[in-house]
């Protein structure tokens, strides 16, 4: 099968451009409305080629999915999360596994890959159980007894 090059790129320049318009966030309407049309109106978006040998992150369960499996905090799913109701990458769901066990974790992984929300799915979610759970306030942890 042969590949069609020029289609290939126009297709990557649009996922890259749809990438760029999820990525940024302003609170500004005006701001976020020029950034929109800009992005739409220039022709090079990116200067290349590039390429990356990089794997994909390897998916696993949607949020959806871990709520109804009582893995997740319902509430979370009234976030409006940019992955949606995408697979989350498998470290995200490891991260709030081991969040949930009360251990402490690191993320080390590729750029635009979710280190955020890894770190931000096992806090929240602690947050709403305990709050659940009617404790309310916030408690310091020391190290000496």
């Amino acid at each position: 099968m042969a590949i069609a090059i020029p289609q290939v790129v126009r297709e990557l320049v649009a996922e890259y451009r749809r990438f760029l318009r999820t990525s940024y966030r302003f609170l500004d309407e005006h701001l976020r409305r020029q950034f929109e049309e800009h992005l739409a109106q220039v022709d090079v978006v990116v200067k290349g080629p590039y390429v990356t040998l990089a794997r994909e992150f390897e998916r696993s369960s949607t949020l959806t999915e871990l709520v109804a499996s009582g893995h997740l905090s319902p509430e979370l799913l009234q976030a409006n999360w940019l992955f949606g109701q995408e697979r989350l990458f498998r470290h995200r769901e490891k991260a709030l596994e081991i969040g949930r066990a009360g251990r402490c974790f690191v993320v080390t992984t590729g750029t635009g890959s979710g280190k955020t929300e890894a770190f931000l799915l096992p806090v929240l979610d602690g947050i709403l159980r305990r709050k659940r759970e009617g404790v309310g306030g916030f408690r310091l942890f020391s190290s000496t007894p």
